[in-house]
This record gives structure tokens, sequence and C-alpha cells, in this order.
């Protein structure tokens, strides 16, 4: 998982050319560098959360109770972690998008997979509950419901018919549009695609802004002895 380790090699440099004075600074300037860049790492997978993700809450702030949490280093302990605190207290769809999980059908209609033209019909139905719960609406719905199930290729789906009258391609006559477009595919189970790199976005966070930060922590540490 670690393709892109972080590089400490100039911050080891450094280090093994400080005096006495220098090196007494160093565990308030880890700590402080590791935690700014820890909570930018938050910022940027929250951005990515939020941009990404259909959220109809703010589930992932650190605040609630499934959110993305920083727990800080400290002096004697210079080590932050990043994680969901939803990982922690048990199953979340946001660990699957982290490491590309299968997903088993959990109810009997199993995994309904929406194709673009169920998004355009029904844009809020964003979860497989809901789905489910939807198309069981509409198939019941005889008197003015155009939704049926049939298999196609061995697959189980859900079709639309579509309404209105066409041209026919062969003799150029209207005639009574008698096709059918796909709205769903019924799974027993798939797989989670990968659209959460969080070790990947740490990574690339501390390789980019660490250094900054523990220079600019370590000066600050050195003024700050120096006015006492």
């Amino acid at each position: 998982m670690n393709k892109d380790p972080i590089d400490t090699s100039e911050i080891k440099a450094f280090i093994a050319k400080l005096n006495d004075v220098g090196r007494s600074q160093l565990p308030y300037a880890m700590q402080v560098a590791i935690n700014n860049t820890a909570r930018e790492a938050q910022d940027e997978a929250l951005e990515i959360i939020k941009r990404d993700f259909e959220n109809d809450t703010e589930w992932y702030l650190p605040s609630r109770r499934f959110g993305l949490r920083v727990v800080r280093a400290t002096k004697k302990n210079l080590t932050a972690t990043i994680g969901f605190n939803a990982i922690k207290n048990g199953s979340h769809f946001i660990e699957s998008h982290i490491t590309a999980q299968d997903r088993i059908a959990d109810t009997r209609k199993g995994i309904l997979v929406p194709t673009d033209r169920f998004f355009e019909l029904y844009p809020n139905a964003r979860t497989n509950k809901a789905r489910v719960k939807l198309v069981s609406r509409l198939l019941k719905d005889k008197s003015k419901n155009r939704i049926f199930e049939a298999r196609a290729h061995k697959n189980e789906y859900i079709f639309q018919r579509l309404k209105g009258k066409v041209k026919s391609s062969r003799t150029g006559k209207t005639i009574l549009n008698r096709s059918a477009l796909p709205l769903l595919s019924v799974m027993d189970k798939t797989k989670y695609r990968k659209r959460l790199e969080l070790i990947g976005i740490v990574q690339t966070i501390f390789n980019k802004n660490f250094n900054k930060n523990f220079y600019t922590a370590f000066q600050k540490a050195l003024e700050t002895r120096k006015s006492k």
C-alpha cells in the first residue's frame, strides 16, 4: 500500500547538523509539523468526499459520529493518525470505497445497479435501499406503470417501455414504439470502485507540505526560546 513512502531524508540531514540548542526544540517542532500536515491531509480528503460522493448529510465531518478525524501527535508520541470513526465503530460504506471490497446483496431484490437513463428519471434514488423501494412501488402500479422485469443475456434487468410513436427504420412509416430501455441490472454481487485513496492522499500531502511545516515550526520554536 505504501507505493510512495513519505520522504524524510531532507529532515534527517537537517537534524544531523543541529547543535544541542536546536535538538532541544525538535520534539515541539516535529509535533506541530506533524499535526499541521495531518490536518491539511484531512482537509484534502474531506474536499474529495464532498466533490465525488453523493452525500445526503455531512456525515464525513470530524464532529459527526462517522467522520474523518485526526488523532494528534504529542511530544512523547510523534505519531498522528488519520481515519474514519466509522471504520473503528463498525461497517460503513466508506470503508468499501477505500479498500474496493466485494459487495454482497443484503436484500432479496439484490443490488440494483443503475444506468444513466435511470438517474435521468429518478435522480434522488441514490442508494440501493431507495432503488429497491422505488422499483417495488412502480412494479405494483399497473394503471400507468411502464416498468417490468425480464432476463437478457442470462442476467436480470428492470426495463422501461418507451412511450409514443417512432418512424420505422425499415419502411419509414410511423409505428408504435415497442422498444424498451434497461434502467437497472439486478446483481447478487458486485465490487465497489476505489474512490478514495486515503493513504495516497496522506502520502502526497506529507511529501508536499511536511518539510515546509517543519521549518516554520522549528524557526518559531527557536524564536520563542530566545525571547524568554
